[in-house]
């Protein structure tokens, strides 16, 4: 029985500590890999930033300017350090969201673009994988949305998914710049991670009683 109860505990605790290993926090996104990072009950990995052929060079970082949290929303605003006077410049980004148990379902997307009014960003969220260089979704399509410099998409509602790709396509024409843009994801909350935390608590208190009664 003792075993058991330790086992449990243990559990509990080993769950939230690996949600809480690499936390996101405002830095250049590919330095995040290949683990990725955490924030609530989500994690994001697998960034890629890639500029276009064609484009001007010196794109980038892409980097985590803030990054806010409100119940199972998490919102990331953008420095894509994007834009010259010396050239056009087109970047992808890309990057994997996920939930870090089974219970946790991604619900929705959002996207916003703070740059000149003659900049776009396109962002698709995709159950499968993206081309790269088109952007066209090998699984379910649950978001396709652009957005020109000063306007944002609200989050669009989708049903449940334990796991997305997300591809953004940034471009700047010459003598623009994109310094402000953001995402943001809706997740399910309450992660099996606080259960098992639960779990371990009630399970230590157990332990506590019973050597309470044996004295």
């Amino acid at each position: 029985m003792k075993k058991f109860i330790v086992a449990l505990m243990f559990a509990g605790i080993s769950s939230v500590a690996m949600a809480a290993v690499v936390p996101c926090a405002p830095i250049d996104v590919l330095l995040l890999n290949p683990d990725g990072c955490t924030v609530n009950n989500l994690l994001f990995s697998n960034f890629a930033l890639t500029s276009a052929p064609g484009s001007f060079g010196n794109t980038g970082p892409m980097y985590f300017a803030e990054i806010t949290v409100a119940g199972g929303n998490v919102l990331f605003d953008l420095n894509p350090n994007q834009g010259t006077s010396a050239g056009a410049q087109r970047a992808r980004f890309t990057f994997s969201v996920s939930g870090l148990d089974p219970a946790t379902l991604i619900i929705g997307a959002s996207s916003q673009n703070g740059g000149s009014p003659s900049t776009s960003i396109r962002q698709v969220v995709c159950t499968g994988s993206i081309d790269l260089l088109t952007g066209t979704c090998s699984g379910t399509l649950l978001q396709d949305v652009t957005n020109s410099g000063g306007t944002a998409t609200p989050t669009s509602s989708f049903a449940g998914v334990s796991s997305v790709n997300v591809w953004r396509d940034t471009i700047t024409p010459q003598n623009t710049v994109i310094t402000g843009a953001s995402f943001d994801f809706q997740a399910t909350p309450e992660p099996v991670a606080f259960v098992l935390m639960g779990t371990g608590l009630c399970a230590l208190a157990l332990v506590r009683s019973r050597r309470r009664n044996k004295i």
